[in-house]
């Protein structure tokens, strides 16, 4: 999965939560916390794949988070 697919999939996640405040599903413990676990671990990937990234790139190129789409 790219970079960009993970940083899609952590702001699916977000939304998801978001939503599951307004729809009074932040009480569901279970519900939240593997929730959260998923939000954690998409971040964790992506904090990776950008790290994998930045280490292929040219010297002296921009970090990967400066190019366009994010």
């Amino acid at each position: 999965m790219s970079a960009l697919q993970i940083k899609s999939q952590l702001e699916d996640l977000q939304a998801e939560r978001a939503l599951a405040d307004i729809a009074d599903l932040g009480d569901n413990g279970t519900y939240m916390l593997d929730l959260e676990g998923e939000i954690a671990a998409t971040r964790t990937a992506l904090e990776l794949a950008i790290l994998k990234l930045d280490a292929h790139a040219p010297a002296g190129a921009a970090p990967a988070t400066e190019a366009p789409g994010w």
